[in-house]
């Protein structure tokens, strides 16, 4: 999967979770900074969301997701290494 597309499948989780505001937020901008919304709740929402998108397990704590997730760059950066993982292990 190119990182375009997984980009693009990461704005479409994030948008479920918070709305449009998605699509226009820099990839490098801290999501709790770019939307107001963006609690823990909506966070777990969000990882929920690319779970199921990508068929991936997200393990909070060994994983680090508040700070693998903190961005769009991050969280497109963490989905293509746990993609690589899964075909390099076969699972």
């Amino acid at each position: 999967m190119e990182e375009l597309e997984i980009e693009d499948t990461v704005r479409k989780c994030l948008k479920r979770v918070v709305g449009e505001n998605a699509i226009q937020i820099d990839r490098d901008i801290p999501l709790r900074e770019a939307i107001k919304s963006f609690d823990s709740l909506a966070a777990m929402e969000f990882i929920t969301a690319l779970e199921d998108a990508f068929r991936i397990v997200v393990d909070f704590v060994l994983h680090d997701v508040r700070f693998r997730m903190e961005t769009i760059e991050k969280s497109v950066d963490f989905v293509r290494e746990l993609l690589e993982d899964k075909k390099v292990l076969g699972v």
